[in-house]
């Protein structure tokens, strides 16, 4: 007898201790919309927690409230608040919350995409450096070739004048050759022409001696 009453006050301390958990009022409430004031009144609709309502007026302990179907009616007055809900605030900070990942994420996003297009633009500024430095190179090459072409130009003027002043000079030369040719012709034409007269006249003088010598010889 004894082992069954210990039995029954076990099972029954173990219900008690079972039952001595802690649990929370819910915040899950609906308010009846009446057609007056006062319990007594037809109910026509129910308002639930966080929905918005719009006040039409105060009177005691009840207010007239219209819901967003357009309903109106009576509702108990201390349970409406014009703090935004609790859920609709968390709500609200949750949507916050993602919209600020979203944009962290875009933003994360952004800057890899600038940090890819920053390398881009180093290796293109890299190869247009590049590219100045071998144009750079070329210039230097391009005026020192123009030096050399000027200094070559230059040499050709002068050459050119010296063979334009030579050919003049052979020409003048050629010219007084020429000259002295056809004054060597007629030095020569004129010795021969003389050479033939002397000799003519020393012939008729010889020619002349033998006829004196004939004739004396005579006498």
């Amino acid at each position: 007898m004894r082992i069954r009453i210990l039995v029954v006050a076990a099972l029954l301390m173990l219900q008690t201790v079972a039952m001595a958990e802690t649990r929370y009022v819910t915040d899950k409430i609906e308010i009846m919309l009446r057609e007056g004031k006062g319990m007594e009144h037809k109910i026509i609709g129910v308002a639930r927690s966080n929905d918005p309502v719009e006040v039409l007026t105060i009177e005691g302990e009840y207010a007239q409230i219209r819901l967003g179907s357009g309903l109106e009616g009576w509702v108990l007055a201390r349970y409406l608040s014009p703090a935004i809900p609790k859920p609709m605030v968390i709500a609200n900070l949750s949507n916050e919350i993602e919209q600020t990942r979203e944009k962290l994420k875009n933003a994360q996003q952004e800057l890899v995409r600038l940090g890819d297009e920053k390398k881009t633009l180093e290796a293109s500024q890299s190869a247009l450096e590049k590219k100045v430095q071998e144009l750079t190179a070329e210039n230097k090459d391009i005026r020192a070739g123009c030096a050399d072409f000027i200094a070559l130009r230059e040499d050709h003027a002068k050459l050119s004048a010296e063979l334009k002043n030579a050919r003049t000079t052979l020409s003048d030369l050629s010219a007084e050759n020429e000259e002295l040719r056809e004054n060597t012709r007629l030095m020569w034409f004129i010795f021969g022409s003389a050479a033939v007269l002397s000799g003519f006249i020393i012939g008729m003088y010889l020619q002349s001696l033998r006829l004196r010598r004939r004739r004396q010889i005579n006498f």
